[in-house]
């Protein structure tokens, strides 16, 4: 979440600087995720939980990404 924590609004300010702001960036994949399983799309977990999992999943390939590693060494690297 550190990339989409650190988005800016037009005055410069954190756009999500508050818990309810964290929540409000996985709250669409929430709705979608609810969505599935409400069709049986889905089985049965915590959509929230699993929202939180795919943003952080995502948060971390880009700062991997964005500090140049690749693979398990990069994370390596991003860590260290």
């Amino acid at each position: 979440m550190f990339i989409v924590l650190n988005l800016r609004g037009p005055h410069h300010s954190l756009r999500f600087d508050t818990a309810d702001g964290a929540r409000d960036i996985i709250a669409p994949l929430t709705s979608a995720l609810s969505e599935g399983q409400r069709t049986g799309e889905f089985g049965d977990f915590d959509p929230t939980v699993l929202a939180r999992l795919i943003r952080d999943s995502i948060d971390g390939i880009a700062a991997v990404r964005i500090g140049g590693g690749s693979g398990a060494a990069g994370l390596g690297a991003a860590r260290a």
